[in-house]
Parts: structure tokens; sequence; C-alpha cells
């Protein structure tokens, strides 16, 4: 497939990824500080960090998140990132992939108004070995999920959902 193929397949996947309604619930209004994470068993704060840092990143659009993101392996709004990723088996097509979907990601979550600053009350809300699945808050007070995957050291970005 060519890189133009790939662009215009990112940017109809990454419009349908903030038309739910819950990405309506990010928006509006003067941006809400992300609190710090509550104090508690059920908090880490450097997974809630990566998590907040990570997200903002990729609202934002800044393509140093692309190091940050578990391509082969990615979920977003219930589709199979990594699938699609996995298709191409060239650094050249994977390098315009990332670069796509950052900026198609970016641009579909800003035309929804929202902004990654409205997001607080971010905490742990599950982990276990490999994985811990960070929480932000939106101002409807439904959730962000962010899937955080473990692999020896490293932390990477696996996941965004929409949750309870």
């Amino acid at each position: 497939m060519n890189r133009r193929f790939v662009a215009a397949l990112l940017v109809v996947l990454a419009l349908g990824l903030f038309q739910a309604g819950n990405s309506a619930s990010l928006a509006g209004g003067a941006p809400v500080q992300a609190s710090a994470p509550p104090s508690g068993k059920n908090t880490d704060s450097s997974d809630v960090k990566f998590a907040r840092t990570t997200f903002t990143k990729l609202a934002n659009g800044d393509q140093a998140v692309a190091g940050d993101i578990d391509w082969e392996h990615f979920k977003a709004s219930g589709q199979d990132i990594g699938a699609i990723y996995n298709s191409f088996h060239d650094e050249p097509n994977h390098k315009a992939f990332r670069k796509s979907f950052i900026s198609s990601f970016s641009k579909s979550f800003r035309d929804t108004g929202a902004r990654a600053e409205s997001l607080k009350n971010w905490k742990v809300k599950s982990s276990n070995g490999n994985q811990t699945v960070v929480s932000g808050e939106t101002l409807s007070k439904s959730h962000l999920l962010i899937t955080i995957s473990k692999k020896s050291s490293n932390k990477k970005m696996a996941g965004i959902q929409s949750g309870p």
C-alpha cells in the first residue's frame, strides 16, 4: 500500500474515534486543570503521569509521542490500530502510518472541541504485572481509559477507550 492510501485510511479512521457522545463531554467551557492523582493504594503515580502525558501529547499532535505508543498492539475506541499498522511490512510505511495517525487523531480530537487539559481526577483503575489501565474523568463524569503495556522496564500506551 502506498503512503497516500495510508494517510486517507487514517483520516477516515481518526474521524470516527471521537465522534461518539463521550467526546463531547471533554469540550466546552474553560479548561479544567488536571488534578494530581488521589493518594491511596490504587494509584501508581508513574503510570498516571505516563498516561496523562502521553495522551496529552497525542491529543496535541506532538509527533514525539510515537515512541510512547505500542503500535503493534494499539487499540483505540474499539479499532485494532495495531492490525492496520502490522499490515505494512517496511519502515517507510510504518513511519508514514505513525505520523498520519498522530496528526489525524489530534485533528479529529480538536475538531470535537475537546481538550486534553479538561480531563481530571486521573487514577489507576486496574493493574497487573503486564498492564495498567489509567482513568481520566471528563467534564460529564464519564472516563477516558488508557491502557499501558509494560514490557521489561518500558511503558507504552496500548489503548484508548471511553468507559464508565
